[in-house]
């Protein structure tokens, strides 16, 4: 959506615009940073609510900063792109809450009602993207010995190759600092 006329009560134009639009970055590689940042929306991410409150595909980025000074949320879905911050002026009052709790939930209402009339869109995979269940230990191809996997997205022909032998060899001896015979394996 663009702003491109601006018209007076009797319909002449008083500005005008035409975006110059451009590429800026290959579509596979912001389609992986899609990926990345649809974590921040999903259970267990610093905007998890987002993931019942929203009812469509989104993606986006929480931010506060020191001693909850302030906070923010930036996101987007197929069709809108809308940040929120939340702060004040005075840099001696604080929000005292992370973005997560506050400014996403603001994005998020904001979202549901100014898409409501809009059928819901998927981010589009572009050609050239697989996914590939990897091992959360080491970041090779998960095996059946891989106790922690995870689904990842990668471009063409960049995804692990290597196996995962198992995520009980990259565990390290644990040491209480009780003496030479405390190691746990």
């Amino acid at each position: 959506m663009y702003l491109l006329r601006v018209t007076d009560q009797e319909g002449r134009v008083l500005e005008e615009h035409s975006p110059n639009l451009a590429k800026v970055i290959d579509e596979k590689i912001a389609y992986i940073v899609t990926d990345m940042l649809q974590a921040a929306v999903s259970p267990g991410g610093t905007a998890a609510q987002l993931s019942w409150m929203v009812s469509r595909p989104v993606a986006g980025k929480t931010g506060t900063t020191e001693e909850y000074t302030n906070a923010w949320f930036v996101g987007y879905t197929p069709e809108l792109v809308a940040a929120v911050y939340v702060g004040y002026d005075d840099k001696n009052r604080k929000v005292g809450l992370t973005g997560g709790d506050i400014a996403a939930p603001i994005w998020g209402n904001f979202i549901e009602a100014g898409l409501k009339e809009r059928p819901v869109e998927e981010f589009q995979v572009p050609e050239g993207v697989v996914q590939e269940e990897v091992c959360t230990a080491d970041g090779r191809r998960a095996t059946a010995l891989s106790e922690n996997t995870m689904t990842a997205v990668f471009i063409s022909g960049t995804e692990p190759r290597l196996p995962c032998y198992g995520d009980r060899w990259l565990q390290r001896p644990q040491d209480s600092g009780e003496g030479p015979d405390d190691i746990d394996y």
